[in-house]
């Protein structure tokens, strides 16, 4: 078969990893609270303002330019 191909990684931007973490806790913490089967608006504004806790700013539905 060859050779296995050695794939390089640069490391994520810390800001990056911060802001991701922070998301990925909130939305955990949301699931595991909320559970499943909720409208979609109630994850997103409880998402929203757990990320919000974490002294982040968001901002939910945001229009975006198709072309």
């Amino acid at each position: 078969m060859g050779k296995p191909i050695k794939k390089i990684f640069t490391p994520i931007d810390t800001e990056v990893e911060r802001v991701g973490k922070a998301v990925l806790d909130a939305a955990f913490k949301v699931h595991t609270v909320l559970g499943p089967g909720l409208l979609e608006s109630v994850y997103e504004t409880t998402l929203a303002y757990e990320v919000r806790k974490s002294g982040m700013s968001v901002a939910t539905q945001v229009a975006v330019p198709i072309t």
